[in-house]
């Protein structure tokens, strides 16, 4: 009875000292990130770390964390931010986003995310930490900017999922459910107001491999640059809108696509008046545009609806026949 008494007293112990540890390397993971940050000339700030959890999680409570990279000019500026994992393996984390709206700024201005969404990372239990699952999921959010509501939805997913024959490559879904514009974006882009309040779809599904697997370097260092892209579907309908992406894109080592981008449009003559309403398209080169696109409409033997396909080649980009100016950059900072 002795024995098995001093047994439990030392698996406590012991247990008492690995969470101790685990609870400590985690807190000093993020502080050693925000270090990171400020040493590369970012504000990054906050007020003090809350530990919790015992015994059987780990849980940190970040108070009024904020960054700004001077770079961008973008900057993120939350009330808190609750990191928890289980203490047998903090490799596998949950992240609870905060119920007050989280601040986004950028050089034109500020918006309000409100959303009440949690995090969830999955990593091989590896030093390197390598992200096998990421997820976020919420219900009802928005965004919103000093003038009003620029968008919202009934609820998010977002998913990453690596590949098991390949580590660098990884899935990615995003469903956003009952997704609208707000008030204000409508009266920006000229929306008529007979016009659905909902998107019927909001979506997107891909594949895309990196130039090597997500980890903590990705953090600590630099973000892993897609080498391939693998666009199965992006799909947006609204109202009689209906628009439809696929791509199969290669990307070398400077960040320039080659491959060809297959678009679908259905009444197209109304996205060109909403991109003119908002100031997106030109006046004066509307009847340029809308010459080309009947033609193509044409070819497909429906002048409402359109299929084009835009090709990166040697830097530039051309449709069909037409050339349209250099290809994009497609690089993480």
């Amino acid at each position: 009875m002795r024995l098995l008494l001093k047994i439990c007293v030392v698996a406590v112990l012991a247990w008492c000292g690995w969470w101790w540890f685990a609870v400590s390397s985690m807190e000093r993971g993020v502080a050693g990130w925000f270090e990171a940050r400020r040493a590369e000339g970012w504000q990054a700030d906050y007020a003090g770390i809350t530990r919790k959890g015992f015994p059987g999680r780990l849980h940190l409570t970040i108070d009024l964390p904020a960054v700004a990279d001077p770079e961008t000019g973008v900057a993120v500026d939350l009330r808190s931010l609750d990191i928890e994992a289980k203490a047998w393996w903090p490799g596998d984390v949950l992240v609870d986003l905060p119920d007050e709206p989280i601040i986004l700024a950028n050089p034109t201005g500020r918006s309000f995310l409100t959303l009440r969404g949690q995090a969830a990372l999955r990593t091989h239990p590896r030093n390197s930490l390598q992200l096998e699952h990421m997820s976020l999921t919420s219900g009802p959010w928005k965004v919103d900017d000093p003038e009003g509501n620029l968008v919202s939805a009934d609820s998010l997913t977002l998913e990453m999922q690596q590949a098991e024959a390949s580590p660098e490559t990884y899935a990615f879904t995003l469903d956003a459910g009952g997704f609208q514009p707000g008030a204000q974006a409508r009266d920006r882009f000229f929306v008529p107001e007979d016009w659905p309040v909902t998107f019927d779809r909001f979506s997107l599904e891909a594949d895309v491999r990196f130039d090597r697997p997500w980890d903590r370097s990705a953090l600590a260092d630099s973000r892993p640059q897609p080498r391939r892209i693998d666009l199965q579907l992006a799909e947006a309908a609204w109202g009689d809108l209906r628009l439809k992406a696929a791509a199969e894109l290669d990307i070398d080592a400077r960040g320039v696509p080659e491959g060809e981008v297959q678009l679908q449009a259905q009444n197209w003559r109304e996205i060109l008046t909403l991109a003119e309403a908002a100031g997106a398209l030109n006046s004066d080169f509307r009847p340029q545009l809308e010459n080309v696109l009947g033609t193509l409409a044409n070819l497909g033997g429906n002048p409402e609806n359109f299929d084009v396909t835009l090709t990166f080649e040697d830097g530039r980009t051309k449709m069909g026949f037409l050339p349209l100016g250099p290809a994009p950059y497609i690089y993480l900072r």
